[in-house]
């Protein structure tokens, strides 16, 4: 076991330098790409628990460790001990509510929905946004992201496919969740800078425990064995590394470049799917996969490019 720790340690210590080495946009994009195939795995985990242990009893299981983990970051970082306006408290209560709607729909959607899939459409979310920016903040975008924005819900459209047979009630839940997400980002954008990220996590993470123990109250808990206990610990794990990942990303490189090193995530699902849970998208879920991350890409590039314009300007 020690001989394990000890490789697992240099081979950390090795990574670490070769990062520190590389320019920031290459370690940023790494570390983007990382996260969202964190993501995925988190994402995995729960959806090989689906069968074995309630719905709110896991959220709680998981939401107990990964607020714990948070709890003690926070402390030891002086993230909760920092005061913030009533503008701000609105704005993280709101982002928690968001992220509260958006674990329930997508965690109710992944348990019934091939990974791919869901993945695939909450890929739309670079669109979502950038059209949820131009009515909340007056953002002005030009036709060419307009056609990349329609070409990305057209794909979207591929994987839902309304009126198709695989269509249903998950299906809504999947979307439901884009929107939820898409009001989260919102409200993260307009914090404040001084505002810590951990603060925000722990409070999140917080309200999510607070609705698997008010959910649980309604169900009869269930034994819980070793082998799932040990992938809600992976689960829990992985969610903690892929927020710590895309945090420190976004904060490493420029986000023109960064930001769309995101789709690695659905690399990742489609190989997780076929490997563990024997899902492949059918070809208008992969056309609809490719559409959408071309979409996404672009409108991210094209995002960037105004916005060095305008800085230009200045």
């Amino acid at each position: 076991m020690r001989g394990f720790l000890g490789l697992v340690r240099a081979y950390l210590i090795i990574w670490w330098y070769i990062m520190k080495s590389i320019s920031d946009n290459l370690f940023g994009s790494s570390l983007m790409a990382g996260s969202l195939v964190f993501y995925t795995v988190n994402d995995s985990f729960m959806k090989s628990l689906g069968d074995s242990i309630p719905f709110f009893q896991t959220i709680l299981m998981r939401g107990a460790i990964v607020f714990l983990c948070l709890l003690i970051a926070s402390g030891l970082s002086g993230a909760l001990s920092q005061s913030i306006g009533m503008h701000d408290k609105k704005l993280i209560a709101i982002r928690s509510a968001a992220e509260l709607a958006g674990t329930y729909f997508f965690l109710n959607a992944l348990y019934q929905m091939p990974l791919a899939n869901l993945n695939a459409i909450m890929g739309v979310l670079p669109l979502t946004v950038t059209i949820a920016a131009v009515f909340l903040f007056g953002e002005m975008i030009g036709w060419k992201r307009i056609f990349a924005i329609t070409l990305g819900f057209f794909g979207m459209l591929l994987i839902v496919r309304p009126g198709a047979e695989q269509f249903n009630v998950y299906s809504f839940y999947a979307l439901s969740a884009v929107v939820c997400v898409t009001v989260r980002e919102m409200a993260t954008r307009r914090l404040s800078e001084s505002v810590p990220s951990l603060m925000v996590a722990t409070v999140t993470a917080f309200s999510i425990l607070v609705m698997g123990v008010l959910g649980s109250l309604t169900i009869d808990l269930q034994p819980v064995s070793i082998v799932d206990l040990g992938k809600l610990l992976g689960a829990s794990t992985f969610l903690i590394g892929g927020y710590l990942s895309s945090v420190l990303a976004m904060r490493k490189g420029d986000i023109g470049f960064v930001a769309p090193f995101r789709y690695s995530g659905l690399i990742a699902a489609i190989i997780i799917g076929y490997f563990f849970f024997d899902e492949w998208p059918d070809i208008y879920g992969l056309l609809g996969i490719v559409i959408i991350i071309f979409a996404g890409i672009f409108t991210i590039y094209r995002e960037q490019k105004m916005l060095t314009r305008r800085s230009d300007r200045l």
